[in-house]
């Protein structure tokens, strides 16, 4: 899932949960996100900076499992 984190002046956060109807554009001095039927505008000199962060399932899962393999193939080469 995407995340959009925006963080106010004031320390106030934003979270913006990106899904199939999250629609984010900027206009002039503004970003404006559409979810739904609900928006949200957000006034860019208020903002102290915007992030955006992705959680990779598919990354993860691979390294656990190639993780697991490696732990058995030390398990079976050390008990032989």
């Amino acid at each position: 899932m995407n995340d959009i984190k925006v963080v106010y002046k004031n320390g106030k956060e934003f979270v913006v949960e990106k899904d199939d109807t999250t629609n984010i554009k900027m206009v002039g001095d503004s970003l404006i996100v559409h979810q739904g039927i609900e928006t949200q505008y957000i006034g860019l000199n208020d903002v102290e900076k915007i992030r955006e962060s992705r959680f990779d399932f598919g990354g993860t899962f691979s390294l656990i499992v190639g993780t697991l393999v490696l732990i058995i193939l030390i398990i079976v080469s050390c008990s032989r």
